[in-house]
């Protein structure tokens, strides 16, 4: 993730967003898949690999990519822009610790106060 920021992030806002969709996408696939009793485990955790790298790809791509299209926002709609950006971001926080609960426990481990 360090290295796609330092290097690649100025790259971000010319990338198409369905592809950054298809990463997104591709990680939703691969957490599905892995969750999936019939593979080892070795499988599993090639899968979760995978998958958090094209889950990095497209979280640093969109943020990216929308900070850069906020910047082009009229100046009067810029704090509405940025209080949507918030929301969507708190709610990715809120989804990923979900995902993170769910592939926990897939993997036998107990979560703590649950």
């Amino acid at each position: 993730m360090i290295s796609y920021q330092l290097f690649w992030k100025r790259y971000a806002h010319n990338l198409n967003f369905y592809v950054l969709f298809s990463f997104q996408a591709l990680f939703c696939l691969l957490m599905a898949m892995a969750i999936n009793d019939t593979l080892s485990l070795t499988i599993k955790y090639i899968l979760v690999l995978i998958g958090i790298i094209a889950f990095t790809i497209a979280e640093v791509g969109m943020v990216n990519r929308i900070d850069y299209l906020i910047t082009k926002i009229n100046a009067n709609s810029l704090g509405t822009s940025f209080g949507w950006l918030s929301l969507f971001s708190a709610g990715s926080v809120a989804i990923a610790n979900y995902i993170n609960s769910v592939i926990v426990e897939q993997f036998g481990f107990q979560i703590m106060g649950i």
